[in-house]
């Protein structure tokens, strides 16, 4: 990974981060935490809706599929992503809109009241 990392904020990162977070979370498995291998031992669990999820929650804008972890690492690192994935973002308006995303019967808040 440390091929794709840069020592600045790259073009549009404020806007990447911001669909990033936007992402319906698809799941999330027990023991979810995911290390920051390059900050050891520090956690890659990005802060989504004001709570923290681990690094290997699932999520997708319906198309493209990450962990959440991916966050934190272009937050922290500046790593850069494919361009195809970029242009996509780009086009959806840096926003995943989740009324598009396919419901799934997958029900990731399973400790919750």
């Amino acid at each position: 990974m440390r091929e794709f990392m840069a020592p600045s904020p790259r073009e549009n990162q404020a806007q990447v981060l911001a669909y990033l977070w936007s992402g319906v979370i698809l799941g999330v498995t027990m023991g979810a935490d995911l290390s920051d291998r390059f900050d050891y031992p520090n956690k890659a669990n990005p802060i989504i809706d004001g709570r923290a999820v681990g690094g290997t929650t699932e999520m997708t804008d319906g198309e493209w599929f990450w962990f959440a972890g991916l966050i934190h690492f272009v937050e922290k690192y500046n790593v850069r992503l494919p361009a195809e994935f970029l242009r996509h973002a780009a086009a959806h308006g840096w926003r995943v809109a989740k009324e598009t995303v396919p419901a799934a019967n997958y029900h990731y808040s399973y400790f919750e009241e």
